[in-house]
């Protein structure tokens, strides 16, 4: 009979020769990903301050109230202005913008590509500003709008270099459990509400509100997390990656359970061979 160090020796080898195999599958299939699946990345920076210049345009942000008597911020880009509710800060007329740490954000951003930002044939970079503004849809901010984060919608004030203030309101999305699409719950809500009037809903690819999905490693990804609370951690994962791949480029796939399991076969197995070496007693 074999010895548990040949035992273990055997078993370690062929694990070992198996964990390379697909440790080396693995690898290529994250480069092909990658390569044909290049991450968007951008240079972030948050602006606290009131006053500032964007695009040769004075930009301002001051405390303010709607037409209801709302908490509200006015916006003035340039001669463009706009006012819109949020959630009212903790001390209002605060020197800059740190009372609405968890609601509102100034975002500036800028292309990355190999670490290093963008930049045109002049050396110039370009950049994007954008004020972001989340909202709880209607649910009390203070109880169910706290914990309802699939609900939370995102209204986006992107000052544009023209010196136009665009506004879009965006909603991260969720996975169907039926159908495996990728949906926003605004859009979903929507249907269900025609359904109990009786009305049938349009098509799956015809949207019926002006809620935006965001897309996954988009610029809107990125500035719509300055708007989460800092206390809490992001629950917004991206639902496409190396792992799990997409509708035209494979994940890591059977190689990564492949590897593992035969890396820890190797460890049983170099556990088995050392055993080999522990002297036994005789009676």
């Amino acid at each position: 009979m074999p010895s548990p160090k040949t035992i273990g020796l055997l078993i370690a080898a062929v694990c070992s020769a198996v964990a390379l195999g697909s440790g080396y599958a693995m690898a290529r299939r994250v480069g092909n990903y990658n390569l044909r699946n290049p991450p968007q990345l951008f240079d972030c920076r948050q602006i606290e301050d009131r006053d500032f210049t964007f695009a040769g345009r004075p930009v301002r942000l001051e405390d303010a109230a709607d037409e209801h008597g709302r908490s509200a911020v006015r916006l003035t880009y340039g001669d463009r202005s706009v006012t819109f509710a949020v959630h009212p800060p903790v001390i209002k007329n605060f020197g800059d913008l740190g009372p609405y740490a968890d609601w509102l954000a100034v975002v500036e951003l800028s292309p990355l590509e190999l670490g290093r930002i963008v930049t045109d044939e002049h050396g110039v970079a370009p950049r994007r500003l954008a004020v972001i503004n989340r909202n709880t849809a209607g649910f009390d901010p203070d109880t169910w709008g706290s914990v309802r984060v699939k609900d939370w919608l995102f209204d986006i004030y992107e000052l544009t270099p023209a010196g136009d203030i665009d506004r879009s309101t965006h909603q991260f999305q969720t996975r169907n459990r039926v159908s495996g699409a990728m949906e926003t719950p605004a859009e979903v809500e929507a249907r269900r509400e025609l359904e109990k009037a009786g009305r049938a809903p349009p098509p799956p690819d015809q949207a019926i509100t002006d809620v935006r999905p965001i897309a996954e490693r988009s610029w809107q990804w990125q500035a719509a997390l300055f708007a989460v609370p800092r206390g809490q951690v992001s629950r917004y994962r991206f639902r496409t990656d190396a792992v799990a791949g997409n509708l035209t480029t494979e994940g890591m796939g059977w190689t990564l359970p492949l590897t593992g399991f035969s890396m820890m076969g190797a460890l049983v197995g170099m556990g088995v061979f050392l055993s080999g070496f522990v002297a036994r007693r005789t009676v």
